[in-house]
């Protein structure tokens, strides 16, 4: 009879958890389901406070604490329901019998401003959640408003105060702000952001790029306290070609009041209200004004006072035209002598650049190199770097990643590339520097990519101020044009004489952008396909290839400037060989050379921009003992040593730049002071 009870106990209290699991089961269901389809809502960022270091402000960098989440737990349940007890709660166990799994105090730690790929072994290819946790005192005032503002997290942020949700962003090279003034307390503050590197084809950039991607809190984050109403944004840039107007305008956040703009060496000081918008608009006459220009980069000390919030700028005016298929800086003639540049450090470890001695040493590459032009790819840079550029009188061009594999289709990828564009105008709008925005790298023609790209151009025209809108473009790949090229090659292999090869460009996308520019890799990344097509070996493919190159003559369909956005071949610094032999420095300054007579070649070009100036981390290159997750297409290598290609091309950047300097007109000078 014990037994039977027995049996019948088990199977009562077996029946019992079948219908609890079924129920739990049932429950969870419903739950995913529930969290799919209506996702927790989140505040968007505010656009960022334009020149946060000029602001009163506190620096939020240093050590933060960090848990690695590669599940989401941190905000989810197993249920796919929000957690109660979040990590972004940054509670602590009550006693040692509360289960409580996770405590940020005996988290590692992370240094801020830096991606977190170099700093723990086991995040070195992780891409996934983090979260960073950062404790900071604070003293309120009455009459003061608060934000905290980052110049860059990678790639999605949420980002709570002291438990409260404050906000969420996306894209991970351009700042964003929130108003914590109702959330900030006197004493200690909590602040915890939720941080997600993962790459996906909605995103802007997609899931493939040439490049590492380095996430995690990348730049400077600061809280900045402001008056109650303060100057957002300002913008000042020359109002026509002359140099006799200055546009200018500020954006008030808060209520109305006066509004002050000062340039002490023009003799402005301009008093005005704003509208009802925020807005307060002039136009500023000037007798004389010494314009921005490589060879002068005249920058003038501006400030703008709201309220009893005074913020200094250097700025420099400048103008800048496509006149037929002429670049005209000022209304003189300009030919670019670039390089591309990543931001990424100096030095053995890589990372993005944090500070400004960092951003100091690139920009000495590219000066010494003799270039007055470089190419920020393939994303908004660190704005330190722009400001070194504004001083070192480099001009400036400037770019999102929309690269290889974006979602053409999907509205809110587009929705993101606009807005990332938009906080990168916003952000960089009084560089002088920057004559460029450029709207997509290497992207295939197809009726989708081109309204997307078109759609996007026309957008960043209407806010981008006195810039060109450009495009680096690919060149001509139907089975027509590679046809023509094998035959050319083909001739020359057997014996022909090489002759001027035509290279034009007709890409609809010309259409809707000034400059025309293009990516070519002749003598390094088409030999080997011609071989394979052909049954030639591919020794001789490259060398007929190499006796083309100075015959290349490159022109476009649109009658717009065209500028050769990159062309480049990779080498390891101090790897010595034959000429033929590739990865070494020798075939790399063999290469330059034939593309130098490429360019002496191609006088309707408006400048180039070799690929690049320093060999970049990218997991896209793993061949051993010579690339090892580097890219090495630099001048110099990741630490700075400089390969024979380095001063071929400075030779005739120097010479060329010699030689159109003295055709220049004298520079007038119209102020004593700046």
């Amino acid at each position: 009879m014990t037994k039977q009870l027995a049996s019948a106990r088990v199977r009562t209290d077996r029946n019992a958890l079948v219908r609890e699991l079924e129920m739990l089961r049932a429950v969870y269901v419903l739950a995913l389901i529930a969290f799919c389809v209506v996702a927790p809502p989140t505040a968007s960022a505010q656009s960022a406070i334009q020149n946060p270091s000029d602001r009163a402000s506190l620096s939020l960098n240093g050590e933060w604490q960090a848990i690695i989440d590669p599940y989401s737990t941190g905000d989810t349940t197993i249920l796919g329901t929000p957690k109660d007890d979040g990590y972004f709660l940054d509670l602590k166990p009550d006693g040692e019998a509360d289960l409580l799994e996770y405590d940020f105090d005996r988290a590692q730690t992370l240094t801020v401003p830096g991606d977190w790929r170099g700093q723990a072994r086991e995040l070195a290819n992780y891409e996934g959640i983090v979260w960073y946790r950062k404790k900071f005192d604070a003293s309120p005032k009455a009459d003061r408003r608060y934000f905290i503002q980052f110049e860059a997290a990678n790639y999605s942020s949420v980002v709570y105060l002291n438990g409260q949700l404050i906000g969420s962003h996306e894209g991970g090279f351009t700042p964003f702000s929130f108003e914590v003034t109702d959330k900030l307390v006197a004493g200690e503050n909590s602040l915890v952001v939720k941080i997600d590197g993962e790459r996906r084809s909605d995103r802007v950039p997609g899931i493939r790029m040439d490049w590492t991607n380095y996430t995690g809190v990348t730049r400077d984050v600061r809280l900045i306290e402001t008056p109650v109403s303060f100057a957002r944004n300002y913008q000042l840039s020359l109002a026509d070609s002359e140099g006799k107007r200055i546009s200018a305008s500020v954006k008030v956040d808060g209520k109305p009041v006066p509004v002050r703009i000062t340039i002490p060496a023009l003799g402005i000081d301009w008093t005005g209200v704003p509208g009802a918008d925020g807005l307060a608009t002039t136009e500023l006459m000037v007798d004389c004004l010494d314009l921005w220009r490589p060879d002068s980069p005249t920058l003038y000390d501006v400030s703008v006072t709201v309220g009893d919030e005074v913020v200094t700028d250097q700025i420099g005016f400048r103008h800048i035209a496509a006149v037929g298929d002429r670049l005209m800086l000022n209304g003189l003639p300009i030919f670019l002598r670039g390089i591309s540049i990543h931001d990424e450090v100096i030095g053995v470890d890589g990372g993005r650049i944090t500070t400004a001695a960092e951003a100091a040493a690139l920009i000495d590459q590219a000066v010494e190199l003799g270039a007055n032009f470089i190419r920020l790819a393939h994303y908004p840079h660190n704005e330190l770097i722009l400001r070194e550029a504004d001083r070192r009188g480099l001009i400036v061009w400037s770019e999102l990643p929309v690269y290889w594999g974006i979602d053409w289709s999907n509205p809110a990828t587009l929705a993101s590339a606009k807005q990332q564009y938009a906080e990168m105008i916003d952000r960089d709008f009084n560089r002088a520097s920057i004559l460029f925005w450029s709207v997509a790298n290497e992207t295939v023609n197809s009726s989708e990519r081109l309204d997307f790209l078109s759609q996007l151009a026309a957008d960043v025209r209407q806010r981008g101020g006195n810039r060109l809108i450009a495009a680096a473009l690919l060149p001509d790949y139907s089975d027509e044009a590679v046809a023509k090229l094998v035959e050319r090659v083909t001739g020359v292999v057997q014996g022909g004489v090489p002759e001027p090869y035509a290279v034009e460009i007709d890409d609809p996308l010309g259409e809707y952008i000034d400059v025309v520019s293009i990516n070519q890799y002749y003598g390094w990344y088409y030999s080997r396909p011609i071989a394979q097509a052909t049954g030639l070996p591919v020794a001789d493919v490259r060398e007929a290839v190499f006796k083309l190159i100075p015959n290349l003559r490159f022109s476009n369909a649109f009658g717009k400037p065209m500028i050769i956005s990159e062309l480049g071949a990779g080498a390891l610094q101090g790897r010595r060989g034959e000429p033929d032999e590739i990865w070494t420095e020798d075939f790399q300054a063999r290469f330059y050379r034939a593309q130098v007579g490429m360019m002496l070649g191609n006088p309707g070009l408006s400048g180039v921009s070799p690929w690049v100036l320093k060999d970049f981390r990218s997991p896209m290159r793993p061949l051993g003992g010579v690339q090892d997750g580097w890219n090495r297409k630099g001048l110099i290598s990741e630490t700075g040593e400089r390969k024979l290609a380095f001063d071929v091309l400075k030779f005739f950047y120097r010479a060329y730049g010699t030689a159109t300097r003295s055709a220049l007109p004298p520079i007038p000078q119209c102020t004593a002071s700046k």
